[in-house]
Order: structure tokens, then C-alpha cells, then sequence
């Protein structure tokens, strides 16, 4: 069985060019606290197409309460 955590990352910038600043931050965070990063979902987008925020999503295995 697994834990997820999910934390949105909003992007900076204009419309033209964007760019998400702390998310090698919030890996490095979220792996000292022994979960594996695993994807990311766009949750908000730009008109023209360009992502505005996104979800990371980690995982960490609980452990098993009958070992």
C-alpha cells in the first residue's frame, strides 16, 4: 500500500514563456522525507496552451503492520 502527496507549483512569468522555479526544491524536500517523485498533472492552463500550474505527485510505500 501506498501514501500519495500532491503539492501545486504555480508558474511565473507571462502568457509567452512561463517557468516553475521551486519545483527542484520540493523533489529534493519531499524525497528527504522518503517519498519518490512520480509524475506531474497540468492543472491550469493558458489560452495558448502553456502551462500555469501544475500538481507533483509523490508516493511513499507504508509499511506493512503484519511483518
Amino acid at each position: 500500500m501506498y501514501t500519495y502527496e500532491i503539492v501545486r507549483v504555480n508558474s511565473t512569468g507571462v502568457i509567452n514563456y512561463t517557468e516553475f522555479n521551486n519545483n527542484e526544491e520540493i523533489i529534493k524536500k519531499y524525497a528527504s522525507y522518503g517519498f519518490r517523485y512520480v509524475g506531474y498533472i497540468p492543472v491550469k492552463m493558458h489560452v495558448n496552451g502553456g502551462l500555469s500550474a501544475i500538481d507533483l505527485i509523490f508516493e511513499k510505500k507504508l509499511e506493512d503492520q503484519n511483518e
